[in-house]
């Protein structure tokens, strides 16, 4: 997709992309004028919708997890896709390992141009899926199999999420593919 707006962020072009900042307008963010649809990326927005969430006032996206590899390849993602850097801790506590990416055109895209709501309830997937292409909605499954998925002995698939929507979506999706 090709970025148009940042939303109510400050910007200005350069050469290959955008520099834009926060109302701070303490850091500056350098982001390509392109993102590629890739199934790497559909993994990550899926994965969101599963288990991630968003941090409003930061523009910060947080995924939690027990287990740290699928952080990691979420982390090398958003490096990848958006020149985002990820924080990854360890609560000894919760038994559980948390990321955060500090990057508001990530927070842009998932929430403006995906329309990804906040909370489980109010998540569902990309409103335009149809018109990217066939390996992003794919790995937008993926993603959601990983995140809130689990394979039975059968070898069938089972995805719980709390959004009736985004349940109708995916059948629609899986359908289509």
């Amino acid at each position: 997709i090709e970025i148009m707006d940042l939303g109510h962020f400050e910007y200005k072009e350069i050469d290959n992309g955008f520099l834009f900042h926060t109302h701070s307008g303490t850091t500056w963010y350098a982001v390509p004028k392109t993102i590629k649809l890739s199934r790497e990326l559909g993994y990550f927005v899926g994965f969101f919708i599963g288990d991630g969430d968003f941090n409003a006032t930061a523009a910060d996206t947080h995924f939690t997890q027990k287990e740290v590899d699928v952080l990691e390849k979420l982390a090398d993602t958003a490096l990848t896709h958006f020149m985002a850097a990820s924080r990854i801790g360890y609560s000894i506590k919760d038994e559980k390992y948390s990321m955060s990416i500090a990057n508001p055109l990530l927070y842009v895209l998932l929430k403006n141009y995906f329309n990804i709501g906040a909370y489980a309830q109010n998540k569902t997937l990309p409103e335009n899926i149809f018109e990217y292409n066939k390996e992003f909605a794919i790995g937008i499954i993926e993603g959601l199999i990983d995140s809130d998925g689990a394979v039975d002995g059968s070898g069938s698939y089972c995805i719980r999420i709390s959004s009736r929507t985004a349940v109708l979506q995916i059948a629609n999706i899986v359908n289509a593919l």
